[in-house]
């Protein structure tokens, strides 16, 4: 399924369940490049964000130490990223290979970021600085080379599984 504001906002009272897998940081590093498909698998009781492999979505993982980029390929044509604290999801285009790109930045590594991307002649497109709330996924849904909808997820999740549990809120963030 395609993350758009209309199916995400059907979540709401629902369960969205992450992979566990999905849930470790990326760890290490100033800045690195780490991602994985995903499928958005949705029934009556929820959705899930699952491992696939040449899934049509991109996961990002937070970093521990720094932003984390991944490279939208194959059939992919939407990501996603968990917030931990004060964060940026920053969508754009890496103009050297032609592709489309999401990274996850910590607050703190913004002039270390503009770096790395002025280095690689990257263009951004957006950036959504996330509220500091754990507990809510970001998905961006691009569309002929533009970010078309960003929109953020919020779950109540437990301490066990703080990346799963009831959606509670969902906002659109841009259009």
């Amino acid at each position: 399924m395609t993350p758009t504001p209309h199916a995400l906002q059907s979540l709401v009272g629902k369960r969205l369940s992450i992979d566990p897998a999905l849930a470790v940081p990326a760890a290490g590093g100033a800045l690195q490049e780490k991602s994985h498909g995903v499928a958005l698998q949705v029934d009556d009781d929820g959705a899930r964000l699952v491992t696939a492999p040449s899934g049509e979505g991109l996961w990002v993982p937070g970093g521990a130490g720094g932003a984390v980029i991944g490279h939208l390929a194959g059939p992919a044509h939407w990501a996603a990223t968990a917030t931990r604290g004060a964060c940026r999801l920053v969508m754009g285009k890496n103009h050297r290979t032609g592709q489309v790109y999401a990274a996850h930045v910590p607050d703190g590594r913004d002039e270390a970021w503009r770096r790395f991307r002025s280095r690689h002649d990257m263009t951004e497109w957006q950036a959504l600085l996330s509220e500091g709330a754990d507990g809510s996924v970001v998905f961006a849904c691009c569309e002929a080379g533009r970010v078309r909808a960003l929109v953020r997820v919020e779950v109540q999740a437990s301490a066990d599984d703080p990346l799963s549990g009831r959606v509670t809120k969902v906002q659109v963030l841009a259009t």
